[in-house]
């Protein structure tokens, strides 16, 4: 985690490493995963973004993400990654649906 001195953002650059199990959608029976994957996010405090654009493409760096009080919640960033990065319909290995 990084804050520069010129501006109020936080660069966090983090690796997320899980081991979890889920079930599976099919058969119902459990399935265990390992994910890993490398992110980097901006925070930006709600009072000093000014942040509004209106078009984008698939190069610009993605919005910041906000923070408020002082305070600064990394665990729901977190979640959120987590969750675009795990599979949310898992598949027993051979399952197919007819």
């Amino acid at each position: 985690m990084q804050r520069a001195n010129d501006d109020e953002r936080i660069y966090l650059d983090g690796y997320l490493s899980a081991d979890f199990v889920q079930n599976s959608v099919i058969s119902l029976r459990p399935i265990e995963k390992h994910v890993e994957d490398r992110y980097s996010v901006v925070f930006a405090s709600i009072s000093a973004s000014t942040y509004k654009r209106n078009s984008f493409t698939l190069e610009d760096p993605d919005p910041p993400e906000f923070f408020s009080d002082g305070r600064l919640e990394i665990g729901g960033f977190i979640a959120e990654h987590f969750g675009v990065i795990a599979r949310s319909l898992p598949a027993s290995p051979g399952c197919c649906i007819a």
